[in-house]
């Protein structure tokens, strides 16, 4: 496969995994902040905190659009990042073992 295709399909991937991840992450810190009454954050991405309203439970938020962008674009670069270096390894494993 050539390295621009392998470049853009695990660029895709690391998309996909980085935005997954932040979504966990959000869902997490939610319920968390739901459960304990705290407040909580995600540094640069998620402020929730509980609160009561006329006796009624209120969950409230703050996102910050910018830090989930680059978050996700972080955690994708991340992923590529890894999974060249491990395929390098890999290949150059391979080559090693049929010189020998």
């Amino acid at each position: 496969m050539h390295i621009v295709v392998k470049f853009v399909a695990r660029s895709i991937t690391g998309f996909f995994v980085g935005i997954s991840v932040l979504l966990v992450g959000i869902v997490a810190l939610i319920a968390y902040a739901f459960v304990t009454g705290a407040e909580v954050y995600l540094p640069g991405v998620i402020k929730a905190w509980f609160t009561r309203e006329n006796d009624m439970p209120a969950l409230n938020f703050e996102p910050n659009g910018i830090g989930m962008v680059i978050a996700i674009i972080s955690l994708a670069l991340l992923y590529v990042c890894s999974t060249f270096q491990q395929s390098r390894r890999t290949t150059n494993s391979g080559a090693s073992r049929m010189r020998n």
